[in-house]
């Protein structure tokens, strides 16, 4: 898991990902929602990973958990194990 928005290399504080993605990276809904305020006229309001329209976005709790226990930049899961009792990212 990237800890970094790869747009801004800031990092995600709110992860979410468009409701129709079939990628598990996540972006900062914070950062998308400003480029959208300071970009109106050319804004397109696509997912910044994979390009897909977002009709809606989803938050990601279990990876903001992640980046909020982790302190570095980039978090090694397995995803075998994600959601299992005791595994601990």
């Amino acid at each position: 898991i990237n800890a970094e928005y790869m747009g801004t290399f800031q990092r995600i504080v709110h992860p979410v990902r468009g409701i129709g993605c079939h990628h598990i990276s996540c972006f900062d809904l914070g950062t998308v929602l400003q480029l959208s305020k300071e970009n109106r006229s050319s804004f397109g309001w696509q997912c910044p990973i994979c390009s897909s329209p977002l009709h809606g976005m989803e938050y990601d709790s279990e990876v903001q958990e992640v980046i909020k226990k982790n302190v570095c930049d980039r978090v090694t899961v397995d995803l075998s194990k994600w959601g299992t009792v005791g595994y601990n990212p």
